[in-house]
């Protein structure tokens, strides 16, 4: 969807969607490989934002100021669709409901945080004051936008380090209503650990396009 919204001196229009990809599997390792072969980057889900920005200035006496900024900031989510999921065992269709949710949660954080840094940087332009001469704001604005894209990067890789890219966050065969046996027969052991790794949950890209 689309969002508009402003602040002093600024408009903003957020585009907000959310792609699918095609997967096919009847069980739980042709769902995995076909996510690991088809999904952005070899991962499951992704998240991506950019923001680009148009500014004007104004004289003020014997200073400068902002008088307006334009802001545009789309938020991307990429997610798999499995196609013949009605024609699935129903164990596997209710592992897949708790994967899918557990994956759309992650994403959605990832989100989050990219609306954090997207409202941070309206902060920091909206909060510039004054000062002499216009051709100033272009890399101060350069700069400000840096620091506090330096700062969200971070968050975004803490995130992805604190729960493992989303592994801490999946649900469990063992954990949840759905065995691990009852999934075609899948066995135990290293063979799983490989397949959740395929199934790592969230990339997330971040980038800025200034323009004067």
């Amino acid at each position: 969807g689309l969002l508009v919204f402003s602040f002093h001196g600024a408009t903003a229009a957020a585009q907000v969607e959310t792609n699918y990809y095609s997967i096919f599997g009847a069980d739980y390792s042709e769902l995995s490989q076909q996510m690991a072969q088809k999904g952005p980057q070899g991962f499951a889900g992704y998240t991506a934002s950019s923001i680009s920005y148009n500014y004007r200035t104004t004289p003020q006496g014997a200073s400068c100021r902002i008088a307006k900024v334009d802001f545009d900031y789309s938020l991307i989510y990429t997610m798999p669709k499995w196609e013949n999921a009605e024609s699935a065992d129903p164990a596997l269709q209710g592992w897949w409901q708790e994967y899918y949710a557990a994956l759309w949660r992650h994403e959605q954080n990832h989100g989050r945080i990219a609306d954090q840094r997207y409202s941070a940087i309206q902060r920091a332009f909206s909060s510039l004051g004054a000062r002499p001469p216009c051709a100033e704001f272009g890399p101060l604005l350069r700069e400000q936008y840096t620091l506090i894209d330096t700062e969200f990067d971070a968050r975004q890789a803490e995130y992805d380090r604190e729960t493992q890219h989303g592994l801490t966050e999946m649900p469990s065969f063992m954990g949840s209503s759905v065995s691990l046996n009852s999934v075609n027969q899948i066995p135990q052991g290293s063979f799983l650990q490989r397949q959740w790794l395929w199934l790592l949950l969230g990339g997330f890209v971040g980038f800025v396009v200034l323009k004067r």
